[in-house]
């Protein structure tokens, strides 16, 4: 069962904490956190400060740039103090949504799991085996959806079987991914997309982001294939190289020949038929830096047993057995086991860089926490349902699809998002966790290279999102005086880079943390 928790409304105070707090999270991808003195907006002077309807002048303005002359787009403005409505613009029109979708998943995570919950990925025995030396019995590896599950937390469950004296398994390794569905893709996902985008299957089974990372280089030997190092280094993919090592100033020759098509030193997977083979081709020259790529599998079961044995092989434990799919025993003995990071962290590191996997997992999680297993995108899209509906937003005309928002077939209203963000603000008990995962503008995430030297530097927290022709940015932002504004920004139809909307976007955030709705502050731009 959905509930929408009901709590005491976050306070202007507790935001700007939030600030503070969300900079703090020891995440990887975070930059470094910033002291509370620099993340405070300076002091405006009275002149800057703008009234409701010079704000919405301004934005009228801004909205008839020429890059949007061919675009839709759809802002709603709304005070959460007060529930006044300052701006709208086609609030009530579809738009694609792009990553403005893991706003709903993070709310379908946080209201089925809660902040604290932690994804358990476990090795387990048959009940009756022992624990030691030679273990007659298959060993049975539970994916928990865990997109954070590395090679080394998979090095911790082998240390683990090692520390009971395990040095042989005389059966097979049975990978059990029953807790997701095998739909290893979106809804809508668009299948040219793979040439272009790193797309790891979605899968309960998860290790390494479902990649194998190749580098490459130039062999000492002209005229030899390039050399390659794999992480991690086991046997996975078939290898085609058919590079060429070249010395680096043939470059020179090369351009200069009309005729020769320079083919540049790369590494592909054939994805147009879903093979696991790896094209290695073009010139390789030496000297040159080494070139990187990140290749997902399309066997997430296979490679998840893979690594397993090879770490296993390393450490000294010999398994007979083949990799196949399976189901572990309820009565099953754990031998191993290796808990996630708190979901509160798994959110930040899905918002803060936009990421896809993050948010396909969650969200199929979340149907799973909620309606059983196995968990699918359709049953947590019944949980962002639910929440919205007791939120009191209708969801009739609105249309998910998948978390991310990697589908076109997402289709939601700016109101829609705006509603969500009242619903979060005012009457949700995690509101915190779920504001502190967002990008922080000029700070960090997908947000730290805009709106420097604006008012919303250091204050706004957004979701920013992204597809062809669509650039989206929804989030919260304090006004001048501290009232809290939820705000929704969509274009789409545009062709041309997303840049220029951008920054007509931030423009827009600077005059919303520069509104007042008192008298004497009001102004004109």
């Amino acid at each position: 069962m959905i509930r929408l928790h009901r709590k005491k409304p976050l306070t202007p105070v507790l935001f700007s904490a939030l600030i503070v707090l969300s900079g703090c999270a020891g995440q990887q991808n975070q930059m470094a956190p910033r002291s509370e003195a620099h993340m405070q907006v300076a002091p405006l002077q009275e002149h800057s400060i703008i009234g409701k309807d010079a704000l919405a002048a301004t934005i009228d303005r801004l909205l008839q740039d020429p890059v949007l002359k061919t675009a839709t787009t759809g802002v709603h403005v709304v005070n959460l103090t007060n529930g006044d409505v300052l701006y709208s613009r086609n609030a009530d029109k579809l738009f694609h949504p792009a990553s403005n979708m893991k706003l709903f998943t993070s709310v379908a995570a946080l209201t089925t799991m809660g902040p604290e919950h932690r994804l358990t990925t476990r090795a387990l025995i048959d009940s009756a085996a022992v624990p030691a030396d030679t273990v007659r019995s298959p060993i049975w590896l539970t994916g928990a959806g865990d997109p954070e599950f590395t090679l080394g937390d998979m090095a911790e469950l082998v240390e683990q079987l090692a520390a009971l004296g395990i040095t042989a398994i005389d059966g097979d390794i049975i990978c059990d991914d029953s807790k997701l569905d095998t739909l290893y893709m979106g809804e809508g996902w668009m299948w040219d997309d793979k040439s272009s985008w790193f797309w790891p299957p979605l899968s309960a089974m998860v290790v390494n982001r479902n990649s194998v990372e190749f580098s490459l280089r130039a062999d000492s030997i002209l005229g030899a294939p390039a050399r390659y190092r794999t992480v991690p280094a086991i046997p996975y993919f078939d290898i085609v190289n058919t590079s060429i090592s070249l010395p680096r100033d043939s470059l020179r020759t090369l351009l200069a020949d009309s005729t020769q098509t320079i083919q540049w030193l790369k590494a592909e997977r054939r994805w147009q038929k879903e093979q696991e083979i790896i094209d290695i081709t073009g010139y390789a020259l030496t000297g040159a830096p080494e070139k990187n790529f990140t290749i997902e599998v399309v066997d997430a079961v296979r490679y998840f047993g893979t690594v397993f044995r090879a770490l296993c092989e390393r450490a000294g434990i010999r398994i007979t057995g083949s990799i196949r799919r399976g189901r572990a025993p309820e009565n099953a003995r754990i031998v191993a086991s290796h808990a996630s990071p708190p979901l509160s962290s798994l959110l930040t590191a899905m918002n803060k860089p936009s990421d896809n996997l993050h948010a396909e997992l969650l969200l199929k999680l979340a149907g799973a926490a909620a309606y059983g297993t196995p968990g699918t995108a359709k049953k947590g899209i019944r949980v962002i349902k639910t929440f919205l509906g007791q939120a009191g937003i209708d969801t009739a005309t609105i249309r998910f699809s998948d978390g991310s928002g990697v589908s076109r077939y997402n289709l939601v209203m700016p109101k829609t998002i705006t509603g969500l963000l009242a619903a979060v603000y005012d009457h949700f008990s995690f509101s915190s966790e779920f504001i502190a995962s967002l990008p922080i503008a000029g700070i960090d995430g997908t947000l730290d290279r805009r709106m420097h030297g604006t008012a919303a530097e250091g204050v706004l927290h957004a979701k920013t999102g992204s597809l062809s022709g669509v650039s989206t940015l929804a989030g919260y932002v304090p006004s001048a005086e501290g009232d809290m504004l939820a705000f929704s920004i969509m274009m789409s139809h545009f062709t041309g880079e997303a840049g220029p909307r951008r920054r007509i976007q931030d423009r827009i955030c600077d005059a919303l943390a520069r509104f007042s709705m008192h008298e004497k502050f009001t102004g004109s731009e």
